[in-house]
């Protein structure tokens, strides 16, 4: 049941917000890693789906870059990510033996 969801847990234990990841057909997301933007945004890199996914503050997904694949741009069961200074994100690429960098998106790309 908890499949796809990134569980937020309150200083006690307690259960206080299942946020969750859309899949992406016939699969359902596995979650491989978090990252918190600057601009309060969550990260979650889903390792199935070879793609980072970005939850707004409501727990609502706004955004997903990357896809799965083999070319550059492209992510093949990444286990994890990290923010970098200047905003943009490291991904690990473990099915591509690599680490690739991405900039966030702005509007009008």
């Amino acid at each position: 049941p908890h499949q796809g969801k990134v569980l937020h847990y309150g200083s006690k234990g307690e259960l206080l917000d299942r946020l969750t990841i859309p899949g992406v057909q016939p699969s359902p997301s596995w979650p491989a890693g978090l990252a918190m933007t600057t601009g309060g945004d969550l990260m979650v890199l889903d390792r199935t789906g070879g793609r980072v996914v970005v939850l707004d503050a409501r727990g609502l997904a706004t955004g997903a870059g990357a896809r799965e694949g083999w070319d550059a741009g492209l992510l093949r069961y990444p286990p994890g990510l990290a923010p970098c200074p200047d905003g943009s994100i490291a991904v690990a690429d473990l099915g591509n033996g690599r680490v690739q960098l991405f900039r966030p998106m702005t509007a009008g790309e």
